[in-house]
């Protein structure tokens, strides 16, 4: 889940998060106060905090359920883990990944695979179950593509 977020991210919220709790601490500031109180969110959310968001909107989509998927095997396990249903690989029409492809963008390591059925069904994969790169491998034969999209956000219901 961790791999997800780059260096960078880490780092400059471990700064913020000890800048706020100096602030708080410290006595001689305290005209500061709301002025970082109002500032530090912001700098937050655009330093590295759409990264954090993306985090835990996958982790919060993806917390119940389970996959289980192989290259070598024709079908693969998806589904919330009281309710895992059994798939068979050549019932995928086609994949399609949403990622921001940018070389700067520091949240290109989240990926958003949607797998296209036969029967009209759509399963949504986010990177911190297995990334776009992985479905690649596991569903060799299988049109792919890749969407680009500025920060590819997961809904949070099924449909």
């Amino acid at each position: 889940m961790w791999q997800l977020l780059d260096f960078s991210t880490l780092i400059f919220s471990a700064m913020l998060i000890f800048l706020f709790i100096n602030t708080l601490l410290n006595t001689t500031h305290k005209p500061l106060q709301p002025f970082i109180f109002i500032f530090l969110p912001f700098v937050i959310l655009l330093s590295g905090g759409i990264n954090w968001i993306l985090l835990f909107n996958y982790y919060l989509y993806s917390k119940n359920k389970t996959l289980q998927i192989s290259r070598g095997n024709n079908i693969f396990l998806w589904g919330k883990k009281d309710h895992i249903k059994e798939y068979k690989k050549t019932a995928i029409q086609k994949t399609v990944i949403r990622q921001n492809k940018g070389r700067r963008c520091p949240w290109s390591n989240f990926t958003l695979t949607f797998l296209y059925l036969k029967d009209g069904e759509i399963i949504k994969i986010p990177s911190i179950l297995l990334d776009g790169e992985g479905f690649l491998y596991k569903l060799p034969g299988i049109e792919s593509k890749i969407k680009p999209t500025v920060i590819p956000f997961c809904k949070l219901t099924d449909n």
